[in-house]
């Protein structure tokens, strides 16, 4: 018989990130915690130690100074023992030491606590060799530290130990409270980091936390949004990027509204005249074969601007895209002749002179042939549409520095100082009765340059003519 299992997998637990906050929370205490318990081993360690060494050495110098004053009794057999009875007792209630003094062979001779029988045998380390010992006394039933120091008649005879000890319980209190007080000072150390850390962690994502909604306000639609700058270097950095970063797209939307505008009204005006021409020759061209071949020259026309208005809206678009514009170390000089072998022609029919300045090589630039090619192209119409007959279009190129420099002049009527400033603007014209135009080549020449490194600039007076000057950077390599 065949069996059949089933597994179902339940929803995933995912965890959610933790926030910057605690992120630098932790970390801050991460390090703070190990280096608080290192520090308050080591210095509790080291006072421990301290104690018992300090208190060590106070029981060995008692015992040490009173076996001296004990020699003479010794060595007259305790003859006055009274007397030796009372001076134990006073060195013990002087020091708080219990001191018992006893024979070459550790049994009691006298004792300051009557709790330790004479006679009674004694064992310790401290009674071999000048040592400290901490031991339970099962006489005294504590545990106590003991120290002892030989009674010595000369170098080679012990007359007899004398020992003292005390209670170990209030060395052991003192190092607790020690203890006790270090782990305060650390507990209120890592108090105040914690708070700190808070403090510092609030301070550090506050402006996060505002940089946040407004970059939500903003993917929401409302471009308006700013952050204050506040918080530390790096944040308010952050908070004058974002700014700029809101005014640029600001900027560029409305500018993008306002080029798909201006494109809609340029393209609106040739294909209403194309619809009405094609009318006109669709309700009289039988009747009026004339008027057919009037609209269709006329339409010839305006596709042609159509087709010029779109070449540059369509390199507008991608001017600015390295992947779409594609750039090689070009010699200029033969583009340049080129151009001047197109528009002598055009110049010689206007009344025009076109003089050529141009060597026969120039420094390779990185450019996008094509997109260099229209933009001289349209500097040079400009020049040839706004000359009047008789006048002379000079193209000029030649390397400056680390440039190419290519020149555009004219002795037509020039621009007005009120115009000048505004020229490379899209879809900015001049108000001319002699031509009209869609008001994107200049705008489209500037967008070129700037796209490949370059700048444009114009210099140009009224009724005497205008100079446009593109300077482009050399190729970074450039061939034997």
């Amino acid at each position: 018989m065949a069996t059949a299992s089933a597994t179902s997998q339940g929803p995933r637990l995912r965890l959610k990130p933790p926030s910057l906050q605690t992120l630098l929370l932790a970390s801050h205490l991460g390090l703070t915690a190990p280096v608080l318990v290192l520090l308050v081993l080591w210095s509790g360690l080291s006072l421990q130690a301290a104690s018992l060494d300090q208190a060590a050495r106070d029981l060995d110098t008692q015992g040490a100074s009173l076996a001296p004053f004990l020699r003479e009794p010794m060595q007259l057999r305790f003859r006055g023992a009274i007397a030796v009875v009372a001076l134990v007792k006073n060195y013990s209630e002087t020091t708080g030491a219990t001191v018992t003094v006893t024979d070459p062979n550790r049994r009691v001779l006298i004792s300051s606590d009557d709790r330790i029988p004479t006679g009674a045998q004694l064992s310790g380390p401290e009674l071999q060799q000048r040592v400290t010992a901490i031991r339970w006394d099962d006489a005294l039933g504590e545990e106590r530290m003991y120290a002892a120091a030989p009674i010595i008649e000369d170098v080679h005879e012990v007359l007899g130990f004398v020992q003292v000890s005390r209670p170990s319980a209030e060395l052991w209190q003192r190092i607790k409270t020690t203890w006790l007080t270090l782990l305060g000072a650390a507990t209120g150390a890592l108090v105040l980091a914690i708070v700190g850390s808070v403090l510092v962690a609030r301070q550090i994502t506050r402006p996060v936390r505002a940089l946040t909604i407004a970059a939500q306000g903003v993917a929401g639609g409302d471009l308006n949004r700013v952050v204050i700058p506040s918080g530390p270097r790096e944040t308010q950095g952050l908070a004058h990027v974002f700014n700029t970063m809101s005014t640029t797209v600001r900027e560029t939307l409305a500018q993008q509204e306002a080029f798909v505008a201006n494109a809609a009204h340029e393209l609106k005006s040739p294909l209403a005249s194309i619809r009405l021409r094609l009318e006109m020759i669709d309700t009289h061209g039988a009747e009026h074969p004339e008027i057919v071949s009037e609209y269709l020259t006329k339409l010839q026309g305006e596709v042609r601007s159509l087709e010029h208005l779109t070449e540059e809206l369509l390199t507008l678009s991608v001017v600015a895209d390295p992947e779409r514009s594609p750039k090689a170390p070009t010699d200029l000089a033969p583009l340049c002749y080129e151009l001047s072998d197109q528009y002598g022609p055009l110049a010689q029919q206007a009344g025009l002179a076109l003089e050529v300045d141009v060597p026969d090589h120039l420094p390779k630039v990185a450019v996008n042939l094509g997109q260099i090619a229209m933009a001289l192209r349209n500097l040079l119409s400009n020049a040839v549409k706004f000359t009047p007959a008789g006048g002379t279009v000079k193209l000029k190129a030649f390397a400056q520095g680390s440039s190419v420099d290519i020149q555009v002049s004219d002795s037509g009527k020039g621009i007005s100082a009120e115009a000048l400033p505004h020229v490379f603007d899209r879809f900015y014209r001049e108000d001319r009765s002699d031509h009209r135009g869609a008001g994107l080549g200049l705008s489209l020449v500037k967008a070129v340059v700037d796209a490949h490194g370059g700048r444009v600039a114009v210099q140009s007076t009224a009724g005497k003519g205008s100079t446009f000057a593109v300077r482009l950077p050399q190729a970074t390599e450039q061939p034997p």
